[in-house]
């Protein structure tokens, strides 16, 4: 079975970028992968932390996935769908609990959500709504949504004892009560694009991601702030970002310790040699700690984590972990960080691609064990983003993750995958998978190491491992009309011939033939070259015709002739006078002679036309209309197609 090296290349490399050689944790973790999103039905590009019920159920939202009609058709930012709540159980079971449709319920979560008693859900969502604005909306347990505010926002909600929702829009900082939708602007000047926190005594707290300071770092725009709004409404800035060590734009919102502290990340700013060594040295954020009455206390400046655009948790143990974007690493594709009592940096858990997924932007949840919920909005086995677990003191696991080229399954030893999907184990674990094709498919082969050949793959997981199966499912073969369409005897005619892939993949080499009907003597010949392509690279049919050549005597036979007959007229003429003597003896000698030539001339003719001379030229392909076939072989034989028949005229 033939495999071309372009593709195997190809795949090789695709296999490296998504995580072949994962960078392991700098600290033992147990790493869990409760769900890969699949962008419809169930939703993609998930950007909002998670909320945890009494029982352990997850719930969130998807900035896309679900609905994929309508105004949901295409978002124009690279999915379809207007965004789900979701809710995945203690087993890793997904539940779609509502799809938004971008009409009056809105459109595009981007912010966690909050949970009563009762179990209804509260959120916001950034598009949609009768103005186009957003939405404010309730979840109830039945799955009925009711939009209680026009104006969403990219902010999450908060809830008091009492019930009353805040948040903030472009109208400002607000108060909402779900029972009556009663709205009201606690301060119209301000707002904040994450979520508020409130303390017991009903201050709220937030970020902003610009103003404050100006000048310097921070241009015309400001670094961002942390503020305070108190429970008279009375606005104040507990501190204004420099830009420099002690960071700039904070995204996420913050958190209260146990001594009312506020602690929180900037996106940047930090220490100035942050970066890998093929990236540039820049500013990768900060954990920052700001006192309620005001002030920085501290700043820590991240290393390994780059760009934490989330908040942060606090466990008991006084530790508090977040997530990064990005990591100090090649390839990274973000973090799980936790910053001690001590104040310096671990990485927990470094995001690889496929496996795990990729670009974590939202905070994380904790449960009473200490256990760490969250998601990464893009990548994983799907692509589309995924939910994860961290037991940030578990033993640590790694990945087997199953690549697929084509359409197939691959199965054994507890993995049961028809599609991209990696599974984590302890160190040590073994498996044995066999790759089965669809129907009507092939399997093609193993890709890369640890395995090769079309056997069963034999792998044991001792660090992070990728395994890649291709499969050939099948192909199409189309070609253009022949141009030109009618040619004389000597002309030909060309077509470009293509092989076109399946929607579920062919990676193999597709073997071209032609044939002409009717073939008689002389009948056009074809050729194809190259005669062997992948999907995508065209190929040219050429179909030729013979010229005529001109006829021709044969040298021998005709010369001879011809020369016996001259002989003969000479013999006539010296033998028979033309005198001019008019003398009756003389003119019937004259009227002999004459006959005697005829009968001579009659004796030439037949002669000299009687014996045609040898031809050696044709006229060439004969005139008429020709079929023209072109097949396409699968190597193994197991395919083979045929182009609809081309015409050629030959006048």
């Amino acid at each position: 079975m033939t495999f071309a090296k372009q593709s195997v290349i190809a795949m090789i490399a695709l296999v490296v970028l998504l995580g072949a050689g994962a960078t392991p944790s700098a600290q033992a973790q147990t790493f869990t992968l409760l769900h890969t999103f699949a962008g419809a039905p169930d939703g993609a590009n998930p950007v909002a932390e998670l909320v945890q019920d009494p029982s352990g159920n997850l719930y969130g939202t998807t900035q896309q996935g679900g609905i994929t009609a309508g105004v949901c058709t295409n978002t124009g930012l690279g999915f379809t769908g207007c965004g789900t709540v979701f809710k995945i159980d203690t087993t890793g079971n997904e539940t779609v609990l509502y799809r938004f449709t971008g009409g009056t319920d809105g459109a595009f979560p981007s912010a966690g959500l909050v949970r009563d008693g009762a179990g209804n859900l509260y959120g916001t969502t950034t598009a949609g709504g009768a103005s186009n604005s957003g939405t404010v909306f309730n979840l109830d347990t039945t799955g009925t949504l009711t939009t209680l505010h026009d104006v969403g926002s990219t902010g999450g909600l908060v809830m008091d004892a009492m019930g009353i929702l805040y948040g903030s829009t472009s109208e400002g900082i607000f108060s909402l009560d779900p029972a009556t939708k009663t709205f009201t602007v606690l301060d119209p000047t301000a707002e904040s694009g994450a979520t508020l926190t409130l303390d017991a005594a009903g201050n709220l707290y937030g970020t902003t991601e610009f103003g404050g300071i100006t000048g310097g770092n921070c241009g015309t725009g400001g670094c961002g702030t942390v503020f305070k709004l108190d429970k008279t409404r009375t606005y104040s800035v507990l501190y204004s970002f420099t830009g420099g060590a002690d960071g700039l734009s904070p995204l996420g919102g913050v958190v209260l310790d146990a001594a009312g502290n506020l602690w929180g990340t900037t996106s940047g700013g930090g220490a100035p040699d942050c970066g890998a060594a093929n990236k540039p040295k820049i500013g990768c954020g900060t954990v920052f700690t700001v006192s309620p009455a005001g002030g920085q206390i501290r700043d820590v400046s991240l290393q390994g984590s780059l760009y934490p655009a989330g908040g942060l948790v606090l466990n008991t143990a006084g530790s508090f972990y977040g997530t990064s974007k990005y990591s100090d690493i090649p390839q990274g594709g973000g973090t799980v960080f936790e910053i001690g009592a001590s104040g310096i940096e671990n990485l927990v858990h470094t995001f690889n691609g496929l496996p795990d997924g990729q670009s974590p932007v939202a905070g994380l949840a904790l449960d009473s064990s200490g256990n760490l919920y969250g998601t990464t909005s893009a990548a994983g086995p799907l692509g589309l983003g995924t939910v994860f677990k961290v037991n940030p003191t578990g033993p640590q696991n790694f990945p087997l993750t199953v690549v697929f080229f084509g359409n197939g399954t691959v199965t054994g030893s507890g993995v049961d995958c028809s599609a991209n999907c990696a599974t984590w184990v302890s160190p040590g674990t073994a498996f044995t998978l066999t790759a089965t094709p669809s129907a009507n498919g092939s399997f093609v082969g193993w890709v890369a190491p640890p395995c090769s050949g079309t056997g069963t793959c034999n792998v044991t997981v001792s660090s992070a491992q990728t395994v890649g199966a291709t499969f050939d499912s099948d192909f199409s073969v189309s070609a253009s009309a022949l141009t030109p369409a009618a040619v004389s005897a000597g002309g030909s005619a060309n077509s470009t011939i293509n092989v076109a892939a399946d929607a579920n993949g062919f990676f193999s080499s597709v073997a071209l033939t032609c044939a002409v009907t009717p073939a008689p003597a002389l009948a056009p010949t074809c050729s194809i070259n190259p005669g062997s392509v992948m999907p995508g690279t065209p190929a040219t049919l050429t179909v030729s015709t013979t010229a005529p050549t001109p006829l021709a005597m044969s040298s021998f036979g005709s010369g001879v002739f011809f020369a016996l007959c001259l002989s003969l007229i000479g013999l006539v003429a010296t033998r028979v006078g033309f005198g001019s003597d008019h003398k009756p003896g003389k003119r019937r000698l004259t009227a002999a002679s004459l006959i005697g030539m005829l009968f001579a001339g009659l004796v030439f003719q037949i002669a000299c036309g009687g014996s045609n001379p040898t031809s050696t030229g044709s006229k060439g392909t004969p005139q008429g209309a020709y079929t023209i076939t072109v097949t396409g072989t699968y190597s193994t034989g197991s395919l083979v197609h045929t182009t609809p028949s081309l015409s050629l005229t030959v006048r």
